[in-house]
């Protein structure tokens, strides 16, 4: 079986999550997903998010139609950093017979040099990179071989170009009180509004959390 692991701060998830999930279970024949929320992101440890009930809730809501994904709290039971390289061995010893994938976008990759741990999670996975709309073939091809002479190993494409929305985004409406429903569908929105998850959030301070929503 074919498994993907995709990870982040997911505050709050928002449709471009989802659609990659989609995307990664059709161009990769993925058989399951998970889904998990960070309990610490390496990459944002100054930043304190909302409360891991909600974010899990909010997944669970935004996740419900794509059948094949899996909402899990691995990360946040596990505590601490949450390191990928970490994750990636929990889930093959859970699923040892399994090809397991790590979903990522194109903005993670300079950076994936500088993780804990990167050639233990490409002992374990195959990378699996989703391309951002501004991209194109030529810079996918040299980003490939430029991933190839440091590892020694290619990264999987998923056939899907990302959308520019970011959580960040959608933090900053939800403060100023606007209708989120266009960036993290009508539920995610709903449960936004209803528990008044962001309204004590300062707009220019949600601007200068990171715009990466991973590690």
């Amino acid at each position: 079986m074919k498994t993907g692991i995709f990870g982040g701060s997911f505050d709050p998830v928002h449709k471009e999550h989802v659609s990659l999930a989609e995307a990664a279970i059709g161009s990769l024949g993925l058989d399951r997903v998970f889904i998990l929320p960070a309990y610490v992101p390496p990459h944002k440890r100054g930043r304190v998010l909302t409360d891991d009930k909600d974010r899990i809730a909010m997944l669970e809501k935004a996740f419900a139609p794509v059948k094949k994904a899996i909402v899990s709290d691995y990360e946040i039971r596990r505590a601490g950093v949450s390191y990928s390289y970490l994750t990636c061995r929990h889930f093959k010893e859970e699923y040892p017979e399994d090809e397991i994938y790590f979903l990522v976008g194109t903005d993670m990759l300079r950076d994936f040099p500088t993780w804990k741990e990167p050639e233990e999670i490409l002992k374990i996975a195959t990378l699996a990179v989703c391309d951002r709309a501004e991209k194109n073939a030529l810079w996918i091809q040299k980003e490939q071989d430029d991933f190839y002479a440091r590892f020694g190993k290619k990264f999987a494409v998923i056939d899907y170009s990302a959308q520019a929305i970011s959580s960040t985004e959608a933090r900053v409406r939800a403060a100023a009180g606007d209708d989120v429903s266009s960036l993290c569908g009508e539920a995610v929105a709903r449960y936004i509004a209803e528990r008044k998850l962001y309204e004590i959030e300062n707009a220019h301070a949600a601007l200068a959390n990171e715009k990466s929503e991973r590690r």
